[in-house]
């Protein structure tokens, strides 16, 4: 099975014990952006989890998933925010269920 970006963004958020606020923490620098930190900006990122980073593309409303524990071991996803949007509240939804387990 051939994995990418937003397969293993899926796998590491189902494994946070503190999921609620690690996706409110992404929404929030989402639609409320902030200026990021040095080492966001030197990364390109625009927020980090532990294993991923967010880029979000403000002009084409988009938001790039990049796996950066090793760099192109799974190829990166870009996403309409409506997609994101949708996977955030998917991720919500299963883990408030406990549906994956």
């Amino acid at each position: 099975m051939l994995r990418n970006s937003v397969d293993t963004f899926i796998a590491e958020m189902m494994e946070c014990s503190t999921l609620d606020r690690q996706i409110a923490n992404i929404c929030k620098e989402w639609k409320e952006p902030s200026m990021p930190s040095l080492p966001l900006v030197r990364q390109g990122f625009h927020y980090t989890t532990n294993q991923h980073g967010l880029f979000f593309n403000r002009n084409d409303e988009t938001v790039t998933i990049t796996y950066r524990v090793v760099d192109h071991l799974y190829p990166e996803v870009i996403l309409s925010n409506e997609h994101f949007e949708v996977l955030l509240e998917g991720i919500l939804s299963v883990y408030r269920t406990k549906k994956w387990q």
